[in-house]
């Protein structure tokens, strides 16, 4: 429906969005306004006016054809049930007890829009509890930002999100309660910081799986060895392989269906020898008692689904055994880096086979379960390999050889 007003005439990006709402506010003088802030005031103007929960929720959902609501991992299963609509107006004086009820009316109306806000609500009770104990009669931003750097061993990316869980709910609940102070955007910004992805190689890939064979009981290494496997040969996320069931592997048409993030299946087909692989593992986790009954695929020795705090750990000890040290305190051996060394390694391979780079990109992405290939350039992380390969086609190319350091 919204398209950009230049050409080339494409969709109107979420950026672009971002951007239009973000010059609009600052050009009514209300300075920093989130897009999305929109949605929530809609939701809030919803409520006030009488609708319940559930109305609310059935006027946010998303329309598109085909979504799954049920399977998004970052929603609920099912609403709670409806609570009394927003109080709080004007002349109010706070109190841990009506502080309270203002997170709880918070919590609602996100959870109505589809939010979880496990970790969120966990903060705010014990921001309330903080308040309570030191008697405050404001939630000034002095309390909050003492609160957010309570706990002096966190890191500051840590103790950023603290503040910006009290800042996202101020700002909801200032208009309702003036004593509510909004921590300003600028104090403890969050900065991400990402992890260098690990880059492995073949021999380290066949250490890890002879370190991974090497577990007791034998239903571990088995698992182990098939989880690493399977990533390496994939590309698919953990949680994605630790999500899978046994009907999700169609042994005959060698394909698997993974359920990625927000619910969303893609389809992958797989090398034969993935596909014998899985086969012979189910066979052996099939002589589990209490698997054979069970519906997920990777399995512990009791026959339930494998779980992401006992994953990394165990994964974690086999880097240690195949001798994959961190190359820096930013760049550690992890489970993920599998998917970073699948993607690094099909693009090798296109430009060794002369396949075309740029024809590979899009079904390298759908692979990986990215909604667009830009999103998978994170992933190609510039190796020396594949700076080379990219140099040998260039020259190729351009009949002439490339100078300046491309490393």
């Amino acid at each position: 429906m919204f398209v950009r007003a230049k050409a080339p005439v494409t969709p109107l990006r979420s950026s672009s969005v971002r951007c239009i709402v973000a010059r609009a506010a600052r050009g009514a003088g209300l300075g920093i306004v989130h897009g999305h802030r929109l949605r929530h005031a809609a939701a809030t103007e919803t409520l006030n006016a009488g609708a319940s929960l559930e109305e609310v929720a059935q006027l946010m959902r998303p329309r598109r054809g085909g979504h799954h609501g049920h399977l998004r991992q970052d929603r609920p299963e099912q609403l709670g049930p409806a609570g009394p609509p927003l109080a709080h107006t004007g002349g109010y004086a706070m109190t841990p007890a009506s502080l309270r009820e203002l997170v709880a009316d918070y919590l609602r109306v996100r959870r109505a829009l589809g939010c979880k806000l496990e970790c969120t609500e966990r903060l705010l009770v014990a921001y309330v509890d903080y308040l309570q104990a030191h008697d405050a009669r404001e939630a000034t931003v002095e309390h909050a930002l003492a609160f957010a750097t309570a706990p002096l061993d966190a890191s500051p990316r840590w103790q950023a999100l603290r503040l910006s869980a009290i800042r996202c709910f101020a700002r909801w609940a200032h208009p309702q309660d003036p004593t509510v102070r909004v921590p300003p955007a600028r104090l403890l910004p969050a900065r991400p910081t990402r992890a260098a992805p690990s880059i492995y190689t073949a021999d380290q890939i066949a250490a890890l799986l002879a370190a991974a064979d090497r577990l007791r009981p034998a239903i571990w290494a088995a698992t182990y060895h098939t989880l690493i496997a399977l990533m390496a040969a994939t590309g698919i996320r953990t949680g994605e392989a630790l999500g899978l069931d046994v009907t999700d592997l169609d042994q005959q048409a060698g394909t698997l269906r993974v359920t990625g993030k927000y619910g969303k299946t893609r389809l992958l087909p797989l090398h034969p020898s993935v596909r014998d692989g899985l086969s012979a593992y189910l066979g052996q986790r099939d002589r589990l008692p209490a698997a054979a009954s069970g519906s997920a695929l990777l399995v512990t020795l009791r026959g339930t689904r494998l779980l992401p705090q006992l994953v990394h750990p165990v994964f974690r000890a086999l880097t240690d055994q195949a001798g994959l040290t961190p190359a820096s305190t930013l760049c550690r051996p992890r489970l993920h880096d599998l998917r970073h060394s699948f993607a690094v390694a099909s693009m090798l391979d296109a430009y060794h086979s002369g396949a075309d780079p740029a024809a590979v990109l899009p079904v390298l992405a759908t692979g990986l379960g990215h909604a667009e290939p830009g999103d998978t350039y994170w992933y190609l992380t510039g190796t020396a390999e594949l700076l080379a390969a990219a140099t040998d086609r260039l020259q190729a190319l351009t009949g002439q050889p490339v100078r300046g350091d491309l490393s």
